[in-house]
């Protein structure tokens, strides 16, 4: 009903702030994963219907339970149904999900934790490090278990140059989603500031491990050996960034910067 006669679509990309909340999704017909489960959930509460919202690691659901029957509904397949195994290994859920929300029946405060996550984010975005901060805070508060919550919290802190605040909440996420590429390559940035290279090289190598398309790992774990002089080891790392990416602009200015370092002009 929603999608089919009132006409409802999901967005592709969850940048725009306004897909998050729910009278512009109301306004526009249209919104991301999160924003269209909170507008399922509210019509359910209105209907008395058992709704609950589900998170896994990048993505939000809505499941319906009362005890006895329960099945997902995903609401951006227009109301579709997944299985639990689906959201599992499409979205990567850590096999110690029992100790963290994910795939859980969420209460509505854990949800509006959810959404202190992704408004979190949107502060972040448009250059507002103290709401991001107040905002990510208060979404970890809610969900300590939630890894994106932690992993988020300690973006806003490595940008306000809260380093060990930092490193604490990326030790934080790991614990609870250990294959996180993006915040082990976070994690290196971190220790990178500290100047902590060897310990920086490791994440950064294990973000590949876990990621070998990530080309923000690659770029940095090329600057980390640049610094540490290791320019055979740079190079090497660049180039096979640029098999990945050869029209990547970024990475031809970084080559042209080692080599300017390592004295090869010609080459720069």
């Amino acid at each position: 009903y929603l999608f089919d006669e009132l006409g409802f679509e999901s967005v592709k990309e969850a940048d725009n702030p306004d897909d998050l909340f729910l009278h512009s999704v109301l306004d526009k017909k249209r919104g991301y994963c999160l924003s269209l489960s909170i507008l399922y959930l509210s019509l359910g509460e209105r209907l008395g219907l058992p709704l609950y919202g589900v998170v896994v690691p990048g993505h939000f659901f809505v499941r319906y339970d009362d005890g006895r029957v329960r099945f997902n509904i995903e609401t951006t397949s227009k109301g579709g149904t997944a299985s639990d195994e689906h959201y599992i290994n499409k979205f990567k859920v850590p096999e110690n999900a029992h100790d963290s929300i994910y795939m859980m029946n969420l209460s509505k405060i854990q949800t509006l934790g959810c959404l202190f996550n992704n408004l979190g984010n949107s502060y972040s975005d448009i250059g507002d490090k103290e709401q991001a901060l107040a905002t990510l805070e208060r979404a970890v508060q809610i969900n300590p278990s939630l890894a994106e919550s932690r992993t988020n919290l300690g973006n806003i802190y490595l940008k306000k140059g809260q380093i060990e605040d930092a490193i604490y909440e990326y030790h934080a996420a790991l614990e609870i989603n250990p294959t996180d590429a993006k915040t082990h390559n976070n994690l290196g940035n971190a220790y990178t500031k500290k100047d902590w290279l060897n310990d920086a090289i490791s994440e950064y190598n294990l973000s590949l491990e876990l990621d070998p398309n990530f080309i923000e790992a690659y770029k940095n774990l090329a600057a980390a050996y640049r610094k540490k002089e290791m320019f055979g080891q740079a190079q090497s790392v660049l180039k096979q960034a640029i098999i990945l990416q050869p029209k990547n602009a970024s990475l031809y200015s970084q080559a042209g910067d080692l080599y300017n370092q390592m004295g090869d002009y010609e080459k720069a």
